[in-house]
């Protein structure tokens, strides 16, 4: 959890002063088709997968690249996990992200990608107590 925690926060940080128009835009589209999934309460997992690779991919670190696996594999699981059940809240911080990585303003985009990951341990600690 703290791993990927860390490598999202800092992926949201370093993406922003690296973010083109059209990576910008791929983004946006991701987060609101991740919207439309959950609102129609479809499968969104793999989209999710895609947006927060795409973040990672747009730093342009090689060594994150080669850990883009393992980001992916933990949204998976975290989708799984919570049966989609929580899945409204991230909508709004998918949308924070995507919003501070268009404003190019870094600490916003890492401030955003936190509170969403604090979310996603809150919900997961919720999963457990039922």
């Amino acid at each position: 959890k703290r791993f990927r925690a860390i490598v999202g926060t800092t992926n949201c940080r370093n993406c922003c002063p690296k973010a083109t128009d059209k990576d910008i835009e791929e983004l946006q589209r991701l987060c609101s088709e991740v919207e439309h999934m959950i609102i129609n309460g479809e499968n969104y997992s793999e989209r999710d997968v895609e947006f927060h690779t795409k973040i990672a991919s747009v730093t342009g670190n090689s060594v994150v690249e080669q850990i883009i696996p393992l980001i992916a594999q933990g949204v998976s699981i975290y989708v799984d996990l919570t049966n989609h059940e929580l899945a409204g809240t991230a909508v709004i911080t998918h949308q924070k992200v995507v919003d501070a990585i268009r404003n190019h303003d870094s600490d916003a985009a890492y401030e955003a990608m936190k509170a969403h990951m604090k979310e996603n341990r809150e919900n997961l600690e919720l999963l457990k107590k039922k």
